[in-house]
């Protein structure tokens, strides 16, 4: 059987991030965006938020990765579940289902060795695991970006936990002397649930829980912060926001948000 191994799902040379779509009492928890990120707007100021979780360091495992940026950002731990379903989203392409494996071998180097050696900053070796090509593995003979289809063949996973989302992108990150460069991003969201209580690590703000309606809601412009208070929303802080701040998705929130609508779903705590 042909087989493709997940990393090789992402654009070459892309920076890995594993994050999570959490619940806590019964509504969604995401990141408030720390104050370098703000940009203002009129006299608003515009303040992004996003899923728990952070970029993979060499030799870490995704899971591993997961449990210490939440440990950072939120003071506490999770509680993590299989999704039914793992979905591809590429760019500002619509969500494609996608077919993962859990598996531990894969020919003749077994898939935690590439994991490992992925993750090292490795690429596996000979690109793909099978006689396929490039191209016509991940999306059915057309080019890798463009396409909205996913993998034609199976994509092998190691986790012992199933994720919900993987997502891509071509991001502008800015190196230490400010210089913005187009980096190609890779994420994996996965669901569960916060043990404790959460509080803001120094790295955010603050952190912000809100309904499924309100996520669909911030997706198209932004929602006032006062607005979302009104409406049941609770903001977890640390330091203080803007009384005029409009909050929206980015990044695993703002892939999570099109896939409620796109596909639409709903997700519940357990």
């Amino acid at each position: 059987m042909a087989w493709l191994h997940w990393r090789e799902i992402a654009y070459p040379g892309s920076l890995f991030s594993s994050g999570a779509i959490l619940f806590w009492q019964n509504r969604l928890l995401f990141a408030v965006g720390s104050e370098k990120y703000w940009a203002s707007r009129g006299s608003e100021t515009l303040v992004s938020f996003w899923g728990l979780g952070g970029r993979q360091e060499p030799g870490e495992s995704l899971l591993a990765t997961l449990r210490r940026e939440v440990g950072e950002e939120a003071n506490c731990q999770v509680r993590l579940r299989d999704s039914r379903r793992t979905y591809l989203m590429v760019e500002a392409e619509d969500p494609q289902p996608i077919r993962l494996v859990q598996t531990q071998e894969l020919g003749e180097r077994t898939a935690l060795e590439m994991d490992r050696d992925s993750s090292l900053g490795v690429l596996p070796s000979g690109n793909l695991l099978t006689a396929l090509g490039p191209a016509q593995a991940l999306d059915g003979g057309r080019s890798s970006r463009g396409s909205r289809a996913g993998p034609t063949v199976p994509v092998a996973w190691m986790e012992e936990v199933r994720p919900l989302l993987f997502w891509k992108r071509v991001i502008d990150l800015k190196d230490e002397l400010g210089e913005i460069h187009q980096t190609p991003y890779f994420g994996v969201a996965f669901l569960g649930g916060v043990e404790g209580e959460p509080r803001p690590g120094a790295e955010i703000p603050a952190l912000l829980a809100l309904s499924h309606e309100q996520l669909l809601a911030a997706e198209s412009g932004g929602t006032l912060l006062t607005d979302l208070l009104q409406g049941g929303a609770t903001l977890i802080g640390g330091r203080p926001l803007p009384a005029a701040a409009r909050l929206f998705p980015y990044g695993t929130a703002g892939y999570l948000a099109r896939l409620l609508r796109s596909a639409r779903l709903r997700l519940s705590e357990e």
